[in-house]
């Protein structure tokens, strides 16, 4: 299976792109390429540009942040099949916490530049994924309006 077709399943796995059809996943995952990362090497870091979307092809990558006095808690670890940056990917806002490579890594990205010139030339997809943002969004509503009842 080519890198593309791999990077196809992943976005296909995530609910922002599930709904896309084959051919879409395909022209999306073709934007694609590859970094490595060594163990413990430095994706990016709270307050970076929120410039790509990534997605785990090998590895493990932690997604942490830091208080002031130096300690560390982690709030997730991304492994293989896992994709990250979703809402960077689309807003452009800085980085909510630090990224590092648990292990040597690979990862397919996304750069945002290439997805926004994807979605205006598919207005189709950019009309799910505002659709999708919207249900979330009614969800959120939803939750805060049950917790507040």
């Amino acid at each position: 299976m080519s890198k593309q077709a791999e990077f196809a399943v992943i976005l296909k796995m995530n609910p922002m792109f599930a709904d896309l059809g084959a051919d879409e996943l395909q022209r999306l995952s073709n934007l694609c390429h590859t970094q490595h990362l060594g163990n413990g090497e430095v994706l990016f870091q709270k307050g970076d540009p929120g410039d790509a979307l990534f997605g785990v092809r090998r590895g493990q990558v932690r997604i942490e942040t830091g208080a002031s006095d130096g300690s560390r808690l982690t709030l997730n670890f991304m492994g293989p099949g896992d994709l990250f940056g979703e809402v960077a990917v689309l807003d452009g806002q800085n980085r909510t916490a630090d990224a590092t490579a648990g292990e040597a890594s690979e990862l397919f990205v996304l750069r945002r530049e290439d997805f926004l010139s994807f979605l205006e030339r598919e207005p189709k997809v950019a009309i799910k994924i505002i659709a999708l943002l919207c249900q979330r969004i009614r969800w959120q509503s939803e939750r805060m309006e049950e917790s507040m009842l």
